[in-house]
């Protein structure tokens, strides 16, 4: 049982303001985000635009799949007279591609939510972070979510995307691999983010907004980060 922080934690804290103004995401950002997201992590990507980005070609997909392999292994059976080996091959077969098909179709995740920003540089606020490693629910990169109060209206939430994570945070995250994986979920983890000096076309190029540079972690609150506040107005809306 610990607490585990950065260096000068209390005081970067202390001296941190509460809230913060920016700017949130319009909808012509969403598809800047999707493309960054198919640059990054083109296996999720490829599933959500099968199965999500229209009309689900997975279905048709699988049907003609199992179709076209029956119909092989029935004439493969009657033309040799192998009639044992059309049964065995049909339950095989169809074992096979539905377990495939579930496997990538199955458990789709929706896009990653469009990053707010920019905000005024040079700032230290107080924030919520919550660190996922590279797998977690299909992303093929690890990220950081982030909270931060906003000035007015609902908190700003960016789902930050790192190729490799900060070593400090990387450590950060392997003490929290037991919390997390007996509740499912990331803790809570009070930061310090530093709002940094970048455009609007940088953030949908892949720029964070902010950088975490200090953080506390005690292992006795059983919070975990709850990426569903915010509501789906403003940038929680549906990219679909």
């Amino acid at each position: 049982m610990a607490v585990v922080q950065s260096e000068h934690f209390e005081a970067v804290f202390a001296a941190a303001q509460e809230r913060i103004g920016g700017s949130r995401p319009a909808p012509s950002d969403d598809a800047a985000r999707i493309e960054q997201w198919r640059r990054e992590e083109w296996h999720g990507w490829a599933r959500w635009r099968t199965c999500r980005g229209g009309f689900d070609w997975s279905k048709p997909l699988w049907l003609l799949l199992l179709t076209s392999g029956f119909a092989g292994l029935c004439y493969y059976g009657y033309s040799t007279g192998r009639l044992f080996v059309t049964a065995g091959g049909v339950v095989a077969w169809f074992t096979l591609v539905n377990l495939s098909l579930l496997t990538y179709f199955g458990p789709l995740m929706p896009p990653p939510r469009t990053v707010p920003g920019p905000f005024e540089p040079g700032k230290r606020v107080r924030a919520q972070i919550g660190i996922y490693p590279p797998g977690y629910e299909w992303r093929k990169r690890p990220r950081v979510w982030v909270r931060i109060a906003a000035d007015s209206g609902e908190p700003f939430m960016l789902e930050l995307t790192f190729a490799q994570l900060p070593e400090a945070l990387q450590t950060m995250m392997k003490r929290q691999e037991f919390w997390r994986i007996q509740r499912a979920d990331a803790p809570a983890t009070s930061a310090v983010v530093e709002t940094l000096v970048v455009t609007r076309e940088q953030i949908n190029a892949g720029e964070h907004p902010v950088n975490i540079v200090a953080w506390r972690w005690d292992d006795q609150i059983l919070e975990t980060f709850d990426r569903k506040k915010v509501s789906a107005k403003g940038e929680g809306r549906s990219t679909k």
